[in-house]
């Protein structure tokens, strides 16, 4: 098959003016991707815009293709051709996924049960000739993705098993002694989200671009029916269930954005890699809760309705915010409000709001809504707007319609932007806050006090293991842990309130005393570390003419003697461009995880803890640093080289990471994108469209 150019003969204009993203969107409409789906692409020949190569294409896909205002229903044509290879290739690596968290979750499930689990697990896996769907595909260039500029191509992705799709899950061993020898399969499944694919970071050179990675703007939606279940009894089976439920919730949340899988085409410096695989969030949306209305559950009141313990969760991305909750009540407020503190990469992604009604064990849903971060941030910056929440069953259970009608769940919430800035040398720890700046329950959220130079971005950026060559196998597959913790907090950053004042019990529940509330996010962890010393092969990275030796030499002349790119390129008579490659590389290093994490802090000063833990989950040490040291730097960052404490394998064992602080502004959140897909509730089942009100 020979095919030229995809779209019609001429190409969409780009925007006029000075913008910061160029936009081209695309909707395929079901018609369309039925077309696709039927696979009779295989043996066209396409017009394109350097002429007719031959055959015809007919019907409405041929329409589609062709017209001028198309030019991205290519994307889908693609995926057609290339999902057989693409079959095999998902296959692989979900196997290869698979195996590694299922043996996680099954350690952490004997360590939490305390029963001995001892089995084997082993993943048979073909996702089928089913081809996911691609709707609302837009290609985005992003000049600033972590501070670095890419182009992301995003759509909304419907896939439903076919033909060919097989899951069996097979698990042999004994739990609490009892043999345990199950087969369990998936009998079907369906998976909706919008899924990014970003081309970062650009080159000047063949091939352009240095790397892609895939990701999920929000959670995508996963339904999935197991047979074979009821096999295992009815403990076991629980167990299995469990254990399942547990991996695949585990996997779908390493693709939410600023997680995903980054998959390079060329070796680049880690600092750049960095930054395309682990970005720095643009900043943090606050988002204030201040009450709701109409929060009716099952909490039985005499001679009234019912009430219910009414909870606000607010989630986007991978982080989640929890605000207390309030007790007996159908209209709970929150005076000073609750502030969650949510990284945001895109005003593309997904926040979700939920109800919840707060029960001893369990937290129930009453009520739910989701929008567009950048939507939410238009509509409800430095202003209070009501949210009206969409019911759920158990919000319905017991409220006929008439009273759905006159008592409409809502939440009432205001926001603003904080734009991650460079500190100014001068910033430093804070001892004590000038009078006047107290405020009940602490943290940044009252608009009429400026906190904001109080906050801190800690990016803590993990390099990899200094060792000698010898001690390298003991250390490859590591995994590092990494905890950001917050120091004292400054004097008369909270106001004291004593006991006698508080109302009821309910005053004093657990709650984060900074800002109200409980701010969740997924944990500091690192993937596995690679081998990276001097005398791997990494791809593209040398030259025949280069030999160890030589890289840790020059990497040696530039961080031990100072010496400049232009000094040494001079010196080792090869093109500064390789050197500065060379030298970024850090060979030096025997084992790599060259992966950043980005962890929000409230006031300065605090601590970072490393564990370096090996594939059995015995540590290899711990090392401690206090972020006042990188406080003192003029630049705010401090590249760390520190023995592990607690070492017992290997003498010679040194972590080495670099730690930067930086601070925030109040900004604007930019979309990159005004989206159309949130005035069709039908585009997507798992979002609702947005609703606000001035009074509710």
């Amino acid at each position: 098959m020979s095919c030229g150019c995809l779209g019609g003969s001429s190409l969409p204009k780009p925007p006029s003016g000075d913008v910061e993203d160029e936009i081209v969107t695309e909707v395929v409409t079901e018609e369309v991707v039925t077309e696709l789906q039927k696979g009779g692409l295989k043996d066209i020949f396409m017009p394109s815009a350097l002429g007719n190569t031959g055959g015809q294409l007919t019907g409405p896909l041929r329409d589609h293709l062709l017209d001028p205002s198309s030019s991205l229903g290519w994307v889908n044509f693609i995926l057609v051709c290339g999902w057989p290879h693409m079959r095999l290739a998902v296959n692989a690596m979900a196997q290869r996924i698979f195996a590694a968290e299922m043996t996680t979750a099954l350690r952490s499930a004997r360590e939490a049960s305390k029963v001995d689990i001892d089995v084997e697990t082993r993943l048979e896996f073909d996702i089928g000739n089913s081809i996911p769907n691609l709707t609302n595909i837009q290609v985005i260039h992003d000049k600033n993705y972590g501070g670095i500029e890419g182009i992301e191509l995003s759509a909304d992705l419907d896939m439903t098993s076919g033909e060919g799709f097989s899951v069996k899950v097979r698990l042999n061993g004994t739990v609490a002694g009892i043999p345990m020898h199950v087969v369990v399969g998936v009998k079907s499944f369906k998976l909706n989200g919008t899924g990014c694919l970003m081309l970062s970071p650009l080159l000047d050179k063949i091939p352009v671009f240095s790397g892609f990675k895939f990701y999920f703007l929000d959670l995508p939606q996963l339904d999935y029916e197991l047979k074979g279940i009821n096999k295992a009894g009815k403990i076991l089976g629980s167990i299995v269930s469990n254990l399942i439920k547990t991996v695949t919730g585990t996997l779908l949340n390493k693709f939410v954005v600023p997680g995903g899988i980054y998959i390079p085409l060329v070796t680049i410096p880690p600092a750049l890699k960095m930054k395309a695989e682990t970005p720095e969030p643009d900043g943090y949306i606050v988002v204030n809760v201040h009450e709701a209305k109409g929060v009716f559950g099952g909490d039985m009141v005499f001679f009234s309705k019912e009430t219910s313990d009414p909870s606000v969760k607010i989630t986007l991305g991978n982080a989640s915010f929890e605000s207390s909750y309030k007790a007996n009540t159908s209209t709970p407020k929150w005076d000073p409000p609750e502030s969650a503190f949510l990284p945001v990469l895109q005003g593309d992604q997904i926040i979700s709001f939920a109800v919840e009604d707060v029960d001893v064990t369990v937290r129930e849903v009453l009520g739910t809504m989701s929008c567009a971060v950048g939507k939410l941030y238009d509509e409800s910056k430095g202003r209070k707007r009501w949210l009206e929440m969409n019911l759920t069953e158990q919000g319905r259970a017991k409220r006929s319609d008439v009273e759905i009608k006159a008592d409409r769940m809502g939440v009432c919430v205001s926001t603003e932007f904080l734009a991650v800035t460079a500190l100014p040398a001068a910033a430093g720890p804070v001892r004590e806050l000038a009078s006047g700046l107290l405020h009940a329950l602490g943290g940044p959220r009252q608009l009429t006090q400026d906190f904001v130079p109080l906050l801190r971005l800690c990016t803590v950026k993990l390099l990899g293991l200094d060792c000698s060559p010898l001690s390298a196998e003991e250390v490859f597959f590591t995994t590092a842990i990494v905890q950001v913790a917050s120091g004292t907090p400054p004097k008369g950053f909270f106001k004291e309130v004593p006991y006698s004042s508080y109302s009821s019990i309910t005053d004093v529940l657990p709650q984060a005393p900074q800002s109200g509330g409980v701010t969740v996010s997924p944990p500091l962890r690192s993937k596995k570390a690679k081998k990276w010393g001097a005398e791997e092969n990494v791809k593209g990275s040398f030259l025949p003419n280069v030999s160890p030796q030589a890289q840790l030499m020059i990497e040696r002349l530039s961080k031990d003697k100072g010496m400049s790119i232009a000094e040494i390129a001079s010196v080792a008579d090869l093109p500064e461009d390789q050197v500065k490659l060379l030298v970024g590389l850090d060979r030096s290093l025997q084992v790599a995880w060259h992966q950043a994490f980005h962890q929000f802090m409230e006031y300065p000063g605090g601590t970072v803890t490393v564990e370096v833990t090996r594939e059995d989950h015995t540590s290899l040490g711990t090392a401690k640093l206090d972020l006042a040291e990188v406080e003192a730097s003029p630049d705010k960052t401090k590249t760390f080289k520190i023995p592990l404490e607690g070492n017992r394998y290997c003498t010679d064992l040194h972590l080495v990471l670099e730690i930067e602080l930086k601070g925030f502004k109040r900004g604007e959140l930019e979309p990159h994108t005004v989206s159309d897909r949130f005035a069709d509730a039908n585009t997507c089942a798992s979002r609702q469209v947005l609703k606000f009100a001035e009074d509710f």
